[in-house]
């Protein structure tokens, strides 16, 4: 489950497919990085579709990895696919808080620096609801004492649960010299569930699903307190 507070880059288009009603629209949570594309369905679309351009919401949904084709080749793009919002005004601050359950998809890559600070990544697989559907990828990054940690009882096929925030990687193209960016996920605390043995082909493995509380009262308490960058 994510949960963010953005700003619309656009006013929401609202489309028809079959018989549901949608309603689609760029946010973004921070100017320098790039927009993410959120869609609501049914009842939800049907109020999403009257805000406005530049209006700021908090929205909780999933967020999903899609594979897209540019410059012939085949990239990975997040989109958000909502639940729930509110409008918030007033507000001076940022947020995002994401929750993930999955499958790690290889051995952690531990690394060290000599600041003595470390940091482990692992990607982790999630499942769609949509039965035989390929998993959402997501790469995971964790420091220091977390780091430690799945260094030393995380490893391929083992089922964990993630809490973080979404971040990007910024570098230039060696061959272009043009920017890029690459969706992460910071994580600040990872739980493993299952035994000692509990690793599974990660192709293969069972949807755990997970019961979680609406956040959106919280988190808009959280965001007063801080500055959105817009």
């Amino acid at each position: 489950m994510l949960t963010i507070v953005a700003k619309l880059t656009e006013q929401p288009v609202p489309k028809q497919i079959n018989d549901l009603q949608t309603a689609s629209a760029y946010i973004t949570f921070n100017k320098e990085q790039p927009a993410i594309k959120t869609t609501f369905y049914g009842n939800k679309a049907e109020d999403f579709k009257e805000l406005e351009e530049n209006t700021v919401v908090l929205i909780e949904g999933t967020l999903n990895m899609d594979t897209v084709e540019q410059n012939n080749q085949n990239r990975k793009q997040p989109s958000i696919s909502g639940k729930n919002f509110i409008v918030v005004k007033g507000l001076s601050g940022t947020f995002n808080s994401l929750k993930l359950v999955g499958r790690v998809g290889a051995d952690p890559d531990m690394k060290y620096f000599d600041t003595g600070k470390c940091v482990a990544k692992i990607p982790l697989a999630v499942n769609k609801r949509k039965k035989d559907a390929k998993p959402n990828w997501f790469d995971i990054e964790v420091w220091d004492r977390q780091a430690e940690i799945v260094s030393n009882y995380v490893s391929k096929g083992k089922l964990v649960e993630v809490e973080g925030n979404i971040q990007y990687d910024v570098w230039a193209d060696k061959k272009t010299g043009e920017q890029r960016m690459k969706l992460k996920v910071r994580g600040n605390n990872i739980q493993m569930h299952g035994g000692r043995n509990d690793n599974q082909q990660v192709d293969g493995y069972n949807q755990q699903s997970t019961t979680q509380e609406s956040t959106t009262q919280e988190a808009s308490q959280e965001v007063s307190k801080e500055k959105i960058p817009f």
